[in-house]
């Protein structure tokens, strides 16, 4: 069987949960004898960011010469030089009349966002007839709508979802293009199957998917018992830990430090360890600086190892607005750590229970007070951490991969 998985998009270079899934999934299908490509369509240099089996190609069909058009920035000069402000003046005009142009030229394509899709779609469609695979997996819907616009294929095309299915389309943040939005929906009718991670996301999914469903969680890493965090050893200080890419609109890294900045004068044993890498570091350390938590409050950067960072914690805390899965969150668990997120975020609310591997918060004073219980209770911390490390057994590997097996031999059966 030979298998694509399509991320066309921050694949290379890339340490988001996206991305482990992806090499996860090229490495467990590879074990399986299955012949496997990684397709990514990328301006840029580098590597997969995760470890992948030999074997696994990763292949970047970007092309320079596929036309991709884009509108000229406008910017307002706001000095006193007179000189330069009739620069501007005469640059903004320019760009302000190659814009205009450029509106009235890709009209008919329904706008310049539609025209490169098309120009990016038809790359892909010559891609994957050469290939020639048995079954295409896109790892978002965006990615999907990248193979599928415009194009037809005799394979199936399975869309994996990292969170809730509507996200993908409605984003939360609110700032789908209404044409993108449209099309994204559309997308749903060239699926021949849907992965959602939880039952309870089925419900999210719109009435123009007619294809296939299966519920299948992200794998969580099994954790031998000698490898859990010890929470009943001496120790000299103590940690609280995150690990998320650094998007505080999403991941919300502002509103744990705020917090720890309460707890900080009160619990002088503890600091706070921020591990990930995004576009919003210069801004969490500006919130460190302004808040005198410089040697307590630490962004410790991109780790390969996450579960040897973990399992030296002693509090894991995900004050994330939105998760698919909360991988992260269920590596904390299955390492042994206590955890706290906010009861109202997807996937969060369906790994912790609250009150027994960890606390729900709707607020920043519930996470406060439930922060202080752990922080002053030792047996509390691993009490609550065994139990999340049990409940995240369900969620092993092998179990994982078999799911996904089960999956393509179910869609290609379909397919005759």
């Amino acid at each position: 069987m030979k298998i694509v998985l399509v991320q066309h998009t921050d694949f290379i270079n890339g340490t988001g949960g996206a991305e482990k899934m992806c090499c996860f999934l090229a490495n467990g299908f590879q074990r399986m004898g299955y012949d496997v490509e990684i397709a990514t369509n990328q301006n840029v240099q580098g590597v997969a960011m995760f470890a992948l089996a030999e074997g696994v190609r990763v292949t970047n069909i970007y092309d320079e010469e596929i036309v991709q058009e884009s509108f000229k920035p406008i910017f307002n000069y706001r000095g006193s030089n007179p000189l330069k402000w009739c620069r501007a003046k005469f640059r903004k005009k320019l760009a302000k009349y190659y814009n205009n142009k450029l509106k009235k030229k890709y009209a008919a394509y329904g706008g310049i966002y539609t025209f490169n899709l098309l120009q990016r779609s038809k790359r892909w469609s010559a891609y994957l007839r050469a290939v020639a695979p048995d079954v295409v997996i896109s790892t978002s819907l965006s990615s999907a709508l990248e193979i599928t616009y415009q194009n037809k294929y005799d394979f199936p095309v399975v869309n994996s979802v990292n969170g809730r299915p509507d996200y993908d389309y409605d984003s939360p943040f609110g700032e789908r293009d209404p044409i993108e939005k449209q099309l994204l929906i559309e997308t749903f009718t060239n699926l021949t199957a849907i992965q959602v991670l939880f039952a309870s996301y089925e419900r999210f999914l719109p009435t123009q998917f007619k294809g296939m469903c299966f519920v299948i969680p992200n794998p969580v890493p099994k954790i031998g018992e000698g490898q859990l965090a010890k929470h009943d050893s001496e120790k000299t200080s103590f940690s609280i830990v995150n690990i998320a890419r650094l998007d505080n609109a999403c991941k919300q890294q502002e509103m744990a430090i705020r917090v720890f900045h309460r707890l900080a004068d009160t619990h002088q044993l503890w600091n706070m360890f921020i591990w990930g890498i995004g576009r919003d570091k210069d801004y969490l350390e500006g919130v460190i600086d302004e808040l005198k938590l410089t040697e307590r409050v630490i962004l410790k950067g991109f780790t390969e190892k996450p579960l040897e960072k973990l399992k030296r914690a002693d509090i894991f805390l995900f004050p994330s607005k939105f998760e698919g899965f909360g991988l992260a969150l269920a590596e904390a668990m299955a390492v042994g750590l206590p955890v706290v997120g906010l009861s109202n975020c997807s996937g969060v609310n369906e790994l912790i229970k609250n009150n027994k591997n960890g606390f729900l918060v709707e607020s920043e004073e519930q996470m406060i007070e439930c922060l202080v219980k752990l922080m002053e209770s030792p047996s509390l911390r691993k009490n609550m951490g065994s139990a999340g490390a049990i409940d995240m057994r369900e969620y092993n590997e092998r179990a994982v991969l078999s799911s996904w097996n089960e999956l393509l031999h179910e869609v290609l059966a379909q397919k005759g």
